[in-house]
């Protein structure tokens, strides 16, 4: 009986011991799924603040970059009869602005590193169009450009014309004209006196480059000033339709135009311009872009060689060169039928 009750006794025990083991693996299993789940509940959440941190950081770099982004000035002008005013805004401040009428030469106005440059200017005299051209640079290098062509009405219309080898002043009122005064260069000016509403008067061209300045007043006191240069014949030169003459019978250095030559080499299109009255201005348009027209004043001078770089084969310009008297001629090239 005792030996059954022993046996029992170990039995029980072992049972329990087993048990208790048993009750140890599952803890220990729990504890160790519970530090795996700790562990990627921690992850995911840290994973989560990086993303959110991330799409702010982005969101707010976008914002920071568009706010700092180099724009172009923005240029508006308006106008009166007699006077222009326009307006350069820019979220940089501008640093140079540039703006002339027709074929004058370009004046430079200081930006003063503002954000608002406002110029009020006269319009050239003399009725009809006339073309203004602004170009503003800000401190970040970028350039805007403004062309616009503004109509000017007056109650007097002056004209300055050529029949060789003199030229033909007309002078046109809605009122009765009182007078009309010339002069070349601002000197010695002679007066006409007025004879109902039109005026018409011959006078002689001086040689060599000059500026005729014609003003007309009507009985009313209203007045009218228009300025011209003229590019006379200079001693000893052979007129045209004269024996020795290159020019056509009929024809003027009055009256001529530029011509204009585009030579496209391998890396550049080498441009040259001519005309005997004299060189205005050059624009030039590379690849159809209008608002990085290039510009330049030529002052007068008879030739002139430019070159423009060519980048790619689907490089193309379009070069327009004035004279002194406003004629102009325009030429295309592309780079695709450059020389070999």
């Amino acid at each position: 009986m005792n030996q059954i009750l022993s046996v029992e006794n170990v039995n029980k025990k072992k049972n329990n011991k087993e048990k208790k083991r048993k009750s140890k693996e599952y803890k220990g299993s729990i504890s160790e799924i519970v530090k795996i789940v700790r562990f990627f509940a921690i992850s995911l959440i840290i994973f989560g603040l990086f993303n959110i941190g991330t799409g702010v950081y982005g969101m707010y770099r976008k914002k920071y970059e568009a706010a700092n982004k180099p724009v172009k000035p923005e240029i508006l002008a308006e106008a009166t009869n007699k006077e222009v005013t326009f307006t350069i805004n820019s979220k940089t401040a501008i640093n140079e602005v540039y703006y002339k009428w027709d074929d004058e030469e370009e004046t430079k106005i200081s930006g003063n590193n503002r954000n608002i440059v406002q110029e009020t200017i006269d319009m050239p005299e003399g009725e009809g169009e006339h073309n203004l051209y602004v170009r503003a640079v800000n401190t970040s290098g970028k350039v805007q450009t403004l062309e616009h062509t503004f109509i000017r009405e007056s109650k007097i219309v002056i004209q300055i014309g050529s029949e060789d080898p003199n030229l033909v002043i007309k002078v046109e009122g809605k009122e009765d004209l009182a007078y009309v005064t010339y002069s070349w260069n601002g000197e010695d000016e002679q007066k006409i006196e007025g004879n109902g509403k039109t005026l018409e008067q011959k006078i002689e061209a001086l040689p060599g480059s000059h500026t005729l300045i014609v003003t007309a007043v009507d009985v009313n006191g209203e007045e009218e000033t228009i300025k011209k240069k003229i590019n006379g014949i200079e001693p000893g030169d052979v007129a045209a339709g004269e024996e020795g003459s290159d020019e056509p019978e009929g024809s003027s250095q009055l009256t001529s135009k530029p011509t204009v030559e585009i030579l496209v080499e391998q890396s550049r299109f080498y441009i040259k311009a001519k005309d005997t009255v004299g060189l205005g201005k050059i624009e030039l348009v590379a690849n159809d872009n209008t608002s990085e027209k290039i510009s330049l004043d030529l002052d007068g001078r008879q030739e002139q060689e430019f070159e423009y770089p060519i980048a790619s084969k689907q490089d193309s310009i379009a070069v327009t060169i004035y004279n002194t008297k406003g004629e102009a001629v325009t030429q295309k090239a592309t780079a695709a039928s450059r020389t070999q």
